[in-house]
């Protein structure tokens, strides 16, 4: 990728990223705001319950693929080596479909039902187990589909079956719905959520195989099945992990508290995500920029294009934050109802946790792309283990507050174990530089 190739898409890519992300942002608040106005609370926390259980069990299927692909498409692409990276995407989906298949056979079969009895979930969630089952397959399919089309560096089509598409088939067949039914049940919804979820699978599988069509350039270097096993198995329990200690509140309070407590905390999650809604446009576009100057062994250019990032995405996180501590109740009313208004202070929290995580940059990304995988599983494990553990404790002895507390510090510690094992592996810092903001300002000279 040569200087204006680059400028390019990061440009290009930046915009498209900047435009999916802000509609898959707030678009996602909408969706979730009108759904909690035509189900009752109980029904939008186990609604909140069964995405976070569902998304946990995509995990299988898609053992680290997506994650990988960020890193193994771009560089068999930039090595010139199209036949690997079409290669590769054969394999992965094969991978999937297999894993894909064992999940069901464990979730029908009665192993669902003691998973949610050994965890202490809700008990309605064994009625929907068939409806969790498929929705976590094609959760799989869309990280994998999004993680494609970003290695081939079209932002656009990886913005759109990310997350576009799905939830505008969902908003549109909600809206339908409300014409012939009075009363809206849960798995009314479900079956929503799986029609839009298969309306994205085929769309996303057309659009792939118009890509790959043309003939690639041909090479011997394929990876083996074993090759991809070995890069994947760190990758995996990094997912897994990384699950566990950014979201294993909502079934800690799913065990500790009942439904109407995880609608507060979904919905303050659901909300809070608006304060990483910068970071998330950067990490969008940034993954292949690292490859590539960890590969050229430019760490000084990196360093400047990561903190440079993290200092922009800073900003406006802040002003997010300070609105959410002054109106953050008006905020959640409005968004969701008055019922949910009690859920600010789990809000403000977790804006806080966001905030650290922005203000320390794309630091996890400079471990994955560089090739750290073992040391982000390490970081994964202590996290993970560590978080659950705090989050049941402070859970305990401070109710669903202590939760939220839990989560936040968590995800600090995590962060900034992730920011030094970048400064020491791969030589860079990727956090907030009042040096960065000044330039960024034109008040450099006034510093120095």
């Amino acid at each position: 990728m040569k200087d204006n190739s680059l400028r390019s898409y990061l440009l290009i890519g930046g915009l498209w990223a900047s435009a999916g992300k802000v509609f898959t942002i707030f678009f996602g608040i909408i969706l979730s705001g009108f759904l909690a106005r035509i189900i009752s609370p109980e029904n939008m926390g186990l609604y909140f319950l069964s995405f976070n259980f569902a998304t946990f069990l995509s995990l299988l299927p898609r053992f680290g693929i997506d994650i990988a692909f960020l890193r193994l498409i771009p560089e068999a692409v930039e090595s010139d080596m199209g036949g690997n990276a079409k290669s590769l995407i054969i394999k992965g989906f094969f991978i999937i479909s297999i894993f894909s298949g064992i999940l069901i056979i464990i979730l029908n079969f009665g192993l669902g039902s003691k998973i949610v009895n050994y965890f202490s979930l809700s008990p309605r969630l064994i009625s929907i187990i068939g409806f969790i089952s498929v929705w976590a397959i094609l959760i799989a399919f869309q990280f994998v589909f999004e993680s494609i089309f970003r290695g081939f560096r079209d932002i656009r089509l990886s913005i759109l079956f990310g997350d576009v598409i799905w939830r505008i088939t969902l908003f549109l067949y909600l809206i339908i719905i409300q014409w012939y039914f009075q009363k809206i049940t849960l798995k009314i919804v479900l079956w929503g959520v799986m029609f839009a979820g298969f309306v994205n699978l085929i769309l996303a599988l057309s659009y792939l195989a118009k890509k790959v069509k043309t003939p690639l350039k041909p090479t011997k270097d394929h990876l083996s099945y074993q090759d991809i096993f070995l890069h994947l198995w760190p990758i995996m329990v990094y997912s897994i992990l990384t699950f566990i200690y950014s979201n294993s509140a909502v079934w800690v309070v799913a065990s500790l508290f009942g439904e109407r407590d995880i609608a507060l905390f979904g919905a303050a999650m659901k909300l809070v995500l608006l304060s990483t809604l910068f970071l998330s446009i950067i990490n969008s576009v940034i993954p292949q920029i690292i490859a590539k100057f960890n590969v050229l062994k430019q760490k000084h250019r990196l360093e400047h294009i990561l903190r440079s990032s993290a200092t922009l995405a800073t900003i406006p996180t802040f002003i997010i934050l300070a609105i959410f501590i002054f109106q953050g109740s008006n905020v959640l009313g409005f968004t969701f109802g008055e019922f949910y208004k009690d859920a600010t202070t789990i809000l403000i929290i977790l804006s806080i946790g966001h905030l650290i995580s922005v203000f320390l940059g794309s630091c996890g990304f400079a471990l994955l792309m560089s090739g750290n995988q073992k040391t982000i599983m390490s970081i994964s494990i202590f996290s993970g283990i560590s978080g659950l553990a705090l989050g049941i404790l402070l859970g305990i002895t401070f109710g669903i507050i202590g939760v939220a507390w839990a989560t936040t510090i968590t995800k600090a510690i995590n962060k900034l174990l992730m920011l030094f094992f970048a400064r020491s592996k791969v030589g860079v810092w990727t956090h907030f530089s009042a040096k960065h903001l000044s330039q960024a300002l034109g008040v450099k000279k006034i510093l120095n």
